[in-house]
């Protein structure tokens, strides 16, 4: 049920090799099995922070039983990643963090509250 959504202003050539790295670290840092990890990417975006299209990117992060205690880690591991990969530094990385509620995250026509 994680979930981790980039978008970005850089061009990224593979791109399955990036989500496949976003998803590993979701899971890692939530410590969540890799089926139930969903990575989201969108590149080359019409981005600009701080009055530049410099790299930067705006990442979200959500699951079930996320805890605030759990998000430097993550946007650690986040910002490190994005940093190697794709030369963007973590001064222009914004990651949303939200914590999801069981009844209300749906999955196989249901919810995992049901």
């Amino acid at each position: 049920m994680p979930l981790i959504r980039l978008e970005t202003n850089v061009s990224i050539s593979d791109t399955a090799k990036l989500l496949r790295e976003l998803s590993t670290e979701a899971g890692r840092c939530l410590g969540k099995d890799q089926q139930w990890v969903m990575a989201s990417l969108r590149h080359e975006a019409d981005l600009l922070y701080g009055g530049t299209a410099d790299p930067a990117a705006l990442v979200d992060v959500g699951s079930i039983g996320l805890t605030a205690s759990a998000c430097p880690e993550i946007s650690r591991a986040i910002c490190g990643l994005l940093e190697r990969r794709l030369g963007i530094p973590p001064k222009r990385v914004y990651i949303r963090f939200q914590s999801w509620e069981r009844d209300l995250t749906g999955w196989n026509g249901t919810t995992f509250g049901a």
